[in-house]
C-alpha cells in the first residue's frame, strides 16, 4: 500500500509541475496545479507517517483536513474554465470555510493534547471525528460534483447556442474529471458505511480503498490531461465570442426560453420578419459552408443583436444555433449526393466542402438528422 501512495504522490507532483511550467498559464491551470500539489502532499503525508509514532499523530490528523478541499477545488476549476474568469471573486473563498473550521478544530485539539497525559487523546483514522464533520465532509463533495456538472452542462448549452462547430471545443476532459471525483467519493461513502456497520476502529484495511481510488484518479488525470494538452484550442477566440454573447444576453442558460426572453424588446411581427431574412441569408449566402461560423458572425451580417438572433432561433425554430446551422449543412450534403458530378468525391470530402470539420461529427450529425449514416443514405439514393 505504501508503494501505491508513493507512486500516486509522485504522479500528482509531476502533473502539478507540468501545469506550473506552462508558458501561457490560465487561472484554471494554477488552480488545478495547486489542487494536484495538495493531493500529492496528502498522499505523501500518509506515506511517511505509516508508523504509529506519537509525534506523527497530529500530522496525520491535520492531513485529514485535505478531503474538505476536494469539492471546492473541483468546482473552482470548472468555474474558471467555463466562466473564462481571470481572477477569483471574494465570495469564491467561502468554499474553503469547512476546511478552515476543521483545521481550527484540530489546533484546539492539539493544545488539549499537549496539555494532556492521555496518549490516545488524538485518533488517527478517517471518520474518527465528531459526526458533524463527517456529515459535512460526506455531503459537501457530492454537492460540489453535482454543482460542477450543472455548471458544465450550462456552459455546453452556451457553446451550442454560439458555435456551429465544436470539434475544437473539447469538454470531455471536464466531464471525465467530474465523473472521476464522483466515483472516488462514492467509494468514500461506501467505506464510511462499512466502517459504521463494522464499527469505527475495526477493519481499517477497508480505508485503503480510498487511497487506491485516489491513485487511479490521479493517474487518470495524467492520462487524459497529457492526451489533451489544452481544453480549448483557441481559448482567446472562445473567450471573446462567449463574453460578447453573455454580455448581451444578461441571463443564465438554465432558465426556460420563455422566461429568458420575457423582457426582450423583440416582438413577434419583427421576429418573424428577421427569421425570413435569416432563412434567405442561409439559402443564398450559404454561410454554413464556413466551418468556423458563429452566432455573432451571422448577427453582424443581419445587423441584429446576438441576443435577438439567439431568441429567434431558439423560439421560432426550436433549435440552438449549432443544430440550426448543421441542418443546412446536412441539406447541402444531401443535395451534393444527388449530383452525379460529385460521384468522384468521397463523402468526407463532400462533408468538408459543406462545412463539417471532422468525419466523426459529420457522421453523428447526419445520422441525427436523417436516421441513417451517410453511407447508408447514399445507398438508398442508388435504389431510387
Amino acid at each position: 500500500m505504501n508503494t501505491v501512495l508513493l507512486l500516486a504522490a509522485i504522479q500528482a507532483f509531476f502533473l502539478a509541475m507540468l501545469l506550473f511550467g506552462k508558458k501561457k498559464k490560465q487561472l484554471s491551470d494554477l488552480i488545478l496545479g495547486v489542487w494536484l500539489g495538495l493531493i500529492g502532499l496528502h498522499l505523501s503525508i500518509n506515506f511517511v507517517s505509516a508508523s504509529d509514532h506519537p509525534y506523527l499523530l497530529m500530522l496525520k490528523n491535520m492531513n485529514a483536513g485535505f478531503p474538505y478541499l476536494q469539492g471546492p477545488f473541483l468546482f473552482l476549476y470548472v468555474l474558471t474554465l467555463t466562466k473564462q474568469t481571470g481572477k477569483l471573486r471574494r465570495v469564491d473563498y467561502i468554499h474553503f470555510g469547512p476546511f478552515l473550521l476543521y483545521i481550527t478544530y484540530q489546533l484546539i485539539r492539539l493544545v488539549g493534547y499537549m496539555n494532556s497525559t492521555q496518549s490516545g487523546f488524538i485518533t488517527i483514522y478517517l471518520f474518527d471525528q465528531p459526526e458533524l464533520f463527517n456529515i459535512v465532509l460526506l455531503g459537501s463533495v457530492p454537492l460540489y460534483v453535482i454543482w460542477s456538472y450543472l455548471l458544465l452542462n450550462t456552459f455546453r448549452q452556451r457553446i451550442l447556442n454560439n458555435y456551429s462547430t465544436v470539434d475544437k471545443i473539447n469538454l470531455n476532459w471536464l466531464r471525465y474529471l467530474i465523473y472521476g471525483m464522483g466515483m472516488v467519493w462514492l467509494i468514500v461513502i461506501l467505506v464510511y458505511i462499512s466502517l459504521k456497520i463494522g464499527g469505527v476502529g475495526e477493519n481499517h484495511d477497508v480505508r485503503h480503498l480510498i487511497f487506491i481510488a485516489i491513485t487511479i484518479f490521479v493517474y487518470a488525470i495524467g492520462y487524459f490531461g497529457l492526451k489533451q494538452t489544452t481544453i480549448f484550442s483557441d481559448r482567446e477566440h472562445l473567450d471573446g465570442e462567449l463574453a460578447q454573447s453573455e454580455t448581451e444576453e444578461k441571463q443564465t442558460d438554465t432558465i426556460s426560453d420563455e422566461k429568458k426572453y420575457k423582457k426582450s424588446s423583440l416582438k413577434e411581427p419583427e421576429a418573424s420578419k428577421v427569421l425570413s431574412q435569416l432563412q434567405a441569408y442561409m439559402e443564398s449566402g450559404k454561410p454554413h459552408l464556413n466551418d468556423q461560423l458563429t452566432l455573432p458572425d451571422v448577427a453582424t451580417q443581419l445587423k441584429i443583436s446576438v441576443n435577438h438572433l439567439s431568441q429567434i432561433i431558439n423560439e421560432l425554430c426550436q433549435q440552438n444555433f449549432f443544430d440550426f446551422v448543421n441542418s443546412y449543412r446536412v441539406k447541402e450534403v444531401k443535395q451534393k449526393m444527388l449530383d452525379p458530378k460529385n460521384e468522384i468525391y468521397s463523402l468526407l470530402s463532400i462533408a468538408h466542402d459543406c462545412g463539417f470539420g471532422s468525419k466523426s461529427t459529420f457522421n453523428r450529425i447526419f445520422k441525427n438528422h436523417t436516421g441513417q449514416t451517410p453511407t447508408q443514405y447514399k445507398k438508398t439514393l442508388r435504389n431510387i
